[in-house]
Formats: C-alpha cells, sequence, structure tokens
C-alpha cells in the first residue's frame, strides 16, 4: 500500500491522502459486514476498489478476517 500512496502521491498532491482514506472504508466494510463482497475462489472474497485500481483480497476464518 505504501507504493501505491507514493505513486498517487506523485500524480497529483493528496491524491495518495485520499488513496489511504479510501482504502480504510472498504476496510470498516469488510469489518462491519466480511460477507458482503463477492467470493472468486473458493473462500476469497475481493473488495474492487471503485475510484482506484486497487482490490483489497481477503477470506473468513470463523471469528476472524485474513487480509493478503
Amino acid at each position: 500500500m505504501e507504493d501505491a500512496y507514493e505513486f498517487y502521491e506523485m500524480k497529483s498532491k493528496g491524491l495518495g491522502k485520499k488513496f489511504i482514506e479510501t482504502v480504510k472504508e472498504y476496510l470498516d466494510k469488510i469489518e462491519e459486514n466480511p460477507a458482503h463482497f463477492q467470493k472468486k475462489l473458493g473462500e476469497v472474497r475481493e473488495a474492487y476498489i471503485k475510484k482506484f485500481p486497487f482490490v483489497i483480497v481477503y477470506e473468513i476464518h470463523e471469528f476472524r478476517i485474513v487480509i493478503y
């Protein structure tokens, strides 16, 4: 994520910060409702971030969420 932050910040000042804020929003969504995003392969789920070409890949294991 650090590389993505730097990439967006170099494109436009403040865009890296917006990227991090958007990722945090999606992580909050995943925490609130882990089953919201579709399963893609077995139990692996993908949360595509619409404003940036970035995806959060994760699985639900009993009472915890594992983000890859």
